[in-house]
């Protein structure tokens, strides 16, 4: 069994007469009897804080723990938390609320955009260099030739532009989107290849891999999760 102190709350032995922490009797019944001698080091020890000090308002202390300690700001998160402030992103880490990454209706708008600007000029290239390979059923040389032109400038355009400055395609950047890493940066070339090339995944099985948007926590496609990328809305970014 314990003895609990009537003036500081301290558990102490069942057979202590007097409080371990602030010294005083643990008799409830009789008076509260002379405290026993302490030595200069304890006496100092309590002035200086020890157990049961107080402040001296004189000189402006402050029981502790009655400061807020300062935030720690040695790692600030690349992603804010956009307008809703209790939607702030983990340190380093992007966003939590759902709303901040881009959803599946403006992604597809996106690509729609960036399938106009890619593919009215090479359609105006290829029927200007090789119209035959337009009204023939027959395939042929200048029809692979053709098709290996299309899939590397698919690729240059957004690995490019996905890992440049502007982490979007432009038709991304028409509708407030964003390509980045876990940190809200910009993504390499290389990470960005693969994430290109990993939409080959994502057009298998009844394009399964891009309706992933509309259901999962994040909005991420399949590609991105291969990629470790997110798309997120532009205003969520410390631009």
């Amino acid at each position: 069994m314990t003895r609990i102190c009537p003036h500081c709350e301290t558990e102490n032995p069942d057979d202590a007469a007097f409080c371990k922490a602030c010294g005083r009797s643990l008799d409830f019944g009789a008076g509260e009897p002379a405290r026993p001698s302490e030595g200069p080091a304890e006496d100092a020890g309590r002035g200086a804080g020890g157990p049961g000090a107080q402040p001296d308002p004189g000189r402006g202390g402050e029981p502790p723990g009655s400061r807020q300690d300062a935030p720690d700001d040695s790692v600030p998160p690349a992603m804010s938390g956009g307008p809703a402030d209790p939607a702030r992103a983990q340190a380093g880490g992007p966003p939590q609320d759902r709303a901040a990454f881009g959803g599946f209706w403006r992604r597809v708008l996106a690509l729609l955009i960036d399938g106009v600007l890619l593919g009215i000029p090479l359609t105006v290239a290829q029927a200007m260099i090789s119209p035959e390979t337009l009204h023939t059923e027959e395939w042929t040389d200048a029809d692979t030739a053709w098709t290996f032109v299309n899939l590397l400038v698919g690729w240059f355009y957004f690995a490019g532009m996905h890992s440049s400055q502007y982490r979007a395609t432009i038709g991304k950047m028409a509708v407030g989107l964003r390509v980045v890493d876990w940190h809200g940066e910009r993504i390499s070339f290389a990470r960005a290849t693969g994430r290109h090339f990993a939409e080959i995944l994502s057009g298998l099985l009844f394009m399964i891999g891009y309706l992933m948007v509309a259901f999962t926590r994040q909005r991420r496609a399949l590609h991105d999760f291969i990629a470790e990328t997110w798309v997120v809305r532009r205003e969520w970014l410390d631009e």
